[in-house]
């Protein structure tokens, strides 16, 4: 197959302390693991378009970027992903889990406790280290498991 890259925007949409968890669906890459909501950045658009194209095909909802978060690349054995974390509030609509198995609203102090993919890990640990402070800007490579 070769080598593939994939840039990704990926949602860290927020309510009341808690952050949107999504579980993959079975039949996909990947299944029964948890993730940040979101998918592919077409070229030529940016990770803030893509996210809100995304968040309204896979939940059937509007959201809002409120700012980005460090970027994170993980390699795969058949694919490289970067993710682009942005994190969001939803403006219209609610989430409903339209292309996965299950979505949760999860605490803060409980997203270290799911199975997240491998790709995501390292987002959900910046997000939790750094969500009171400033944000670290620099790409996290090395720390996704």
């Amino acid at each position: 197959m070769g080598w593939v890259h994939f840039n990704v925007a990926c949602a860290v949409i927020e309510r009341g302390g808690r952050v949107l968890a999504a579980q993959r669906a079975p039949g996909r890459s990947r299944a029964g693991a948890w993730e940040l909501p979101g998918g592919k950045i077409d070229i030529g658009e940016s990770a803030e378009a893509a996210i809100v194209r995304e968040i309204a095909e896979e939940l059937g909802c509007t959201v809002r970027v409120l700012e980005a978060l460090s970027t994170c690349t993980h390699a795969y054995p058949d694919a490289t992903v970067t993710l682009f974390p942005l994190r969001c509030e939803i403006v219209a609509g609610a989430p409903v889990a339209l292309e996965h198995a299950a979505i949760r609203w999860v605490a803060v102090e409980e997203l270290a406790s799911l199975e997240w993919s491998a790709a995501d890990v390292a987002v959900v640990g910046d997000y939790v280290t750094h969500r009171g402070g400033a944000n670290a800007r620099d790409d996290c490579d090395g720390r996704a498991r």
